[in-house]
């Protein structure tokens, strides 16, 4: 993953309504890029560098998720290659001018 994702969305607590569910149609928070911005933004979630060393990386672990996929009946095999093109032009910009970790 490059993000966590939740089934919910909560409404700030500034508002009237703190804590309650503004929607059901989920979140999507981004990883930080790298370990420098997870640790300066308090993130504890691992940085998208700190869990793929490159886009290849990311893709080959993507491959093998899409792969075990089609064995299960979730994905087309025809499908592979243009989840895997379109999620490497998505992810691409997350590894640009970002220091592999140490």
């Amino acid at each position: 993953p490059i993000a966590s994702y939740t089934g919910w969305n909560l409404i700030r607590n500034a508002t009237s309504s703190a804590g309650n569910l503004a929607s059901l149609r989920g979140s999507y928070i981004p990883f930080a890029r790298n370990r420098a911005a997870r640790i300066a933004a308090g993130d504890p979630r691992p940085a998208v560098r700190e869990r793929y060393q490159s886009v290849e990386d990311y893709l080959g672990q993507l491959k093998k998720y899409c792969d075990k996929m089609v064995q299960e009946g979730y994905l087309l095999s025809g499908d592979v290659s243009q989840v895997l093109e379109i999620q490497g032009q998505r992810v691409a910009p997350l590894f640009e001018n970002t220091p592999a970790p140490e």
